[in-house]
């Protein structure tokens, strides 16, 4: 009986069977809902099991040529069993991208132009001032050679006696000459020399023609150059002997060769720190004359007046250099017996103006 009573035991622990009661649904086999034939559910689940194990990449067999993708560019074979319409872009979408290319490659022409143009202004440019500042070196250079051929330098014996003269000139260790019979062989309108202790660059020969536009592009030596010579007004007698003498000289835009350095005498301080300029004349003499006056006149002012009726008319015309000066020094010579020299120059800024200074002659003596 024990026996008997094990083995049920073990029967209830059977996993196979349920703890439901009879009469619940529950207890019923699946298979038995399924009104089916046990064939045709086998059947259906193992169509179910060869999908499941079927690889998800894709659902064409790799022996299907429908599984195959062409190749870009790759021409399709007449009779092709791939017959799938090929995807095409939409034509707005075309348009854009040629609008695209089209725009790049003329933003390429361009910038090459671009380029193209750049450079040929840089090179112009570039001429323009080669062009502009070679005149001014080469007339430069000749105006050096002037000097180096017609002025020399000599000790002043120790037994000079005119301190005065020594002092006017500032030279205590040589005296200035000049060769005025070689300067009158190159230039034979050579009438004299112009020379300032400051600046020191204003170091001419001062020249005499038939008219006031020959040496304006001309140099000593009788080449052409924008810098021009020093020259005397053509209405004034060459001796500096007329109550007023108008000279002319250019004021360079480079290099501050010629009257370029009159402007210095703007400032009133330097006018009078540097009071005296030089003119030498053929005939042995030398002049000195002390600066009174800077302004800045207009090209057809009457301060370029030469000749006056007498007088009066002259002192008139002092008066009117006083009225016209940015700067006036008077002094003892400034009188109805004057003889004044007016050094003009352009200001660079208006056509139509003019930069003067005026001096009186306060000496004139033999300096060979």
């Amino acid at each position: 009986m024990a026996e008997g009573k094990d083995l049920k035991i073990i029967r209830n622990r059977d996993p196979r069977k349920s703890d439901l009661r009879e009469g619940d649904p529950r207890s019923r086999d699946p298979r038995s809902r399924d009104p089916r034939s046990r064939e045709a559910r086998e059947r259906d689940l193992g169509d179910r099991d060869a999908r499941s194990r079927r690889p998800r990449s894709s659902a064409l067999d790799k022996d299907d040529p429908r599984s195959k993708k062409p190749r870009r560019n790759e021409p399709r074979k007449k009779g092709s069993e791939n017959t799938e319409p090929r995807i095409k872009k939409p034509e707005a979408t075309v348009a854009q991208n040629r609008g695209r290319k089209r725009s790049r490659n003329i933003r390429g022409i361009l910038s090459t132009i671009l380029l193209i143009i750049a450079a040929c202004v840089f090179v112009y440019s570039a001429a323009q001032i080669v062009r502009l500042i070679l005149p001014y070196h080469q007339g430069a250079q000749i105006n050096q050679e002037i000097r180096d051929l017609h002025i020399r330098r000599e000790p002043i014996p120790a037994t000079a006696e005119d301190d005065e003269e020594i002092e006017i000139d500032d030279f205590y260790d040589y005296r200035f000459l000049i060769d005025f019979s070689r300067l009158i062989a190159t230039n034979s309108d050579t009438i004299g020399w112009i020379r300032f202790l400051n600046p020191e660059e204003i170091n001419y020969p001062l020249v005499h023609s038939h008219d006031n536009a020959e040496y304006l592009v001309r140099t000593f030596d009788g080449n052409y150059t924008q810098l021009g010579s020093i020259f005397m007004d053509m209405g004034n007698n060459s001796d500096f002997g007329d109550r007023n003498t108008n000279i002319y000289g250019h004021h360079m835009a480079v290099g501050g060769e010629m009257f370029s350095q009159l402007l210095e005498f703007q400032s009133r301080e330097f006018m009078e720190e540097n009071p005296h300029f030089f003119i030498y004349t053929p005939d042995g003499m030398r002049r000195v004359y002390r600066i009174f006056m800077a302004a800045v006149v207009h090209e057809d002012s009457h301060i370029y007046q030469q000749f006056f009726r007498d007088d009066d008319a002259f002192r008139e015309y002092l008066e009117l250099s006083r009225s016209l000066a940015m700067h006036f020094i008077d002094n003892e010579y400034l009188n109805a017996s004057a003889q004044i020299v007016t050094l003009s120059t352009c200001t660079n800024i208006r056509d139509d103006e003019r930069f003067i200074i005026q001096g009186v002659l306060i000496e004139e003596r033999l300096f060979n």
